[in-house]
């Protein structure tokens, strides 16, 4: 069958969202077209691959018949009208709270007082028995408490002594603030990613001067508090709000949606990756937990459904820094597979390379990076870096003078990496052919421009690989390169 609309859609369901479908096809309140039932049960033969033609499903759904592309085409149309609708109606099933809020305002334009209360009861008890309090609970209580204020208003004289007016205002600015405080910090997240200034300006009105002013009450609201700590690690830099989003994340993050988990995990992470690439080692240590706790807790799964490369990669490299080798060994052995097929046994390849580099085995380093497919963006950096290390190691001059002037050409050339990387890269790079020509220099090793060297890598907390140029210089001076 032909590429359309509908089997774009129908190959996003499962198994079982077929059959549901089916049965809804198949009922007379959404559907009265024979046709359209027999069309659905073709499809369910081939689904997900659909590789019938459209002249095949016409002569199954009309034997004898000659093809009728229009007649077809209006066939297609309808069912995925049916696809459509179905998905809508599952989703809004799908939410209790939702089901429940129609019916109370049904049930108030009907004039069914008592049963309309009744409702509203229920529901208020279903709400405040939910394990999340966000701005879908919020946005409920709102919609809920404008239901229960209209009834009141049909009451007459009650409503003059009771009024829902300052819980349907409460709860909308909850609502309004868990969302402002979200996107605006995503925003300001975009906008550090691209170096652009203007983040904090574009704003309408400033979330400090409120929350920490007259709107300081809404802090009391668990989710609020938990975005405003996302805000001011991204804005501010703020540990203490790191500190507090970190413990939040090793507790559990009890209470936080799972669509409101990556934005926690997120903003925490790209705090502590910072950090550490700005020189505080100490942070290394956090971003390495941070790592460890989204794949040990099979959160990625959830997600994405697979391990992030990038994740992946930086469990192990800097876990080669803090851990043991073997340790890191056996999370490539448990955790690799969850990567994508397409890449995930490049990935193992390149991991073991790091880590034959870890133990010194040289030959074998060299043998897993050579098994290793470097159209990824992610490796390629990491590969000429690792090649870089070992060529100096190994101390082969002209495979280190190549590759190295091939690295450079890389990192000048690569506009996928950030202009803080690129200088960092640089700079690597060049301490790196500094110390590999003082190794090798045919005279007695010159210590003050060791020195020299070593108080400027160590006077630049910025620098890539800074841990392992120093070791480089040790050897150096203590002459066992």
């Amino acid at each position: 069958m032909e590429r359309s609309s509908l089997l774009e859609l129908l190959k996003t369901f499962s198994a079982n969202d077929y059959k549901e479908f089916v049965a809804f096809v198949n009922s007379p309140y959404f559907n009265r077209e024979k046709i359209l039932e027999r069309f659905a049960r073709i499809l369910f033969e081939s689904h997900p691959h659909f590789t019938k033609s459209n002249e095949d499903l016409f002569s199954e759904l009309y034997p004898g018949k000659k093809y009728n592309d229009n007649l077809m085409r209006n066939i297609r149309s309808d069912l995925l009208r049916l696809a459509e609708q179905f998905l809508s109606v599952k989703e809004f099933l799908s939410s209790r709270s939702e089901v429940k809020l129609k019916l109370v305002d049904q049930l108030s334009r009907r004039n069914l007082s008592k049963h309309c209360m009744k409702q509203i009861t229920s529901l208020n008890e279903l709400l405040e028995s939910g394990e999340f309090k966000d701005d879908k609970y919020f946005l409920y209580k709102f919609q809920l408490e404008r239901e229960y204020d209209s009834l009141l208003a049909r009451s007459g004289e009650k409503y003059l002594r009771e009024t829902r007016r300052d819980k349907i205002i409460e709860n909308l600015v909850s609502h309004f603030f868990i969302n402002f405080i979200h996107f605006s910090s995503a925003e300001l997240n975009r906008k550090k990613i691209i170096s652009d200034s203007s983040a904090e300006a574009s704003l309408p009105f400033q979330i400090d001067s409120i929350l920490e002013g007259e709107g300081m009450y809404l802090l009391k609201d668990p989710y609020i508090k938990l975005f405003y700590h996302i805000y001011k690690v991204l804005k501010d830099e703020d540990e203490k709000h790191f500190r507090a989003l970190k413990k939040i994340i090793t507790d559990g993050m009890i209470g936080i949606s799972d669509k409101d988990k990556p934005s926690v995990l997120s903003a925490a992470s790209n705090f502590a990756y910072l950090k550490a690439l700005s020189g505080e080692e100490r942070f290394l240590k956090d971003q390495f937990e941070l790592i460890m706790l989204s794949v040990t807790s099979g959160y990625h799964k959830k997600q994405k459904g697979h391990l992030p490369l990038i994740i992946f990669l930086n469990a192990v490299i800097i876990g080669l820094e803090l851990k043991d080798a073997n340790e890191i060994e056996r999370f490539i052995e448990d955790y690799g597979k969850d990567l994508l097929e397409d890449y995930r046994e490049t990935a193992q390849h390149f991991c073991k390379a790091l880590i034959n580099y870890k133990k010194k085995d040289y030959d074998k380093a060299v043998t897993e990076l050579s098994k290793v497919n470097a159209e990824e963006f992610s490796f390629k950096q990491q590969i000429k870096s690792l090649y870089l290390k070992i060529y100096f190691d190994l101390n082969e001059a002209e495979a280190f003078y190549f590759h190295s002037d091939s690295y450079r050409h890389f990192i000048s050339e690569n506009k996928k990496i950030h202009k803080l990387v690129r200088k960092q890269l640089s700079d690597y790079l060049m301490y790196t052919k500094k110390l590999f020509a003082l190794k090798n220099s045919t005279e007695e090793i010159d210590n003050s421009l060791l020195r020299k060297l070593t108080d400027e890598i160590k006077s630049n907390p910025s620098l890539i690989n800074r841990r392992w140029l120093l070791e480089k210089a040790d050897e150096i001076r203590s002459g066992k390169s």
